[in-house]
């Protein structure tokens, strides 16, 4: 029962960075249709910052997580507002 749960807690997090990295893949998308190359740039940002997580020693892990999911989000209302 134990390897199962943590099997599917596995699918679920490969699930989830695989949703936000097409996330920032389309708002890379829509800023570069915008004509903001700096916000296309930025996109990379929270990708980045979770790849840092992983590998990143225990302390440091919640907090660039945390980094990477803000970033995702101060991007969308960014791109947003550069977009209306």
């Amino acid at each position: 029962m134990e390897q199962t749960t943590d099997a599917y807690r596995i699918a679920v997090a490969q699930n989830v960075a695989t949703n936000g990295r097409l996330f920032c893949i389309l708002l890379a998308a829509a800023n570069y249709a915008a004509g903001h190359p700096l916000a296309v740039a930025l996109a990379a940002l929270p990708v980045g910052l979770a790849w840092v997580a992983d590998v990143a020693p225990r302390p440091y892990r919640s907090n660039l997580a945390v980094a990477s999911v803000a970033s995702s989000f101060g991007l969308a209302i960014a791109t947003l507002v550069n977009c209306w």
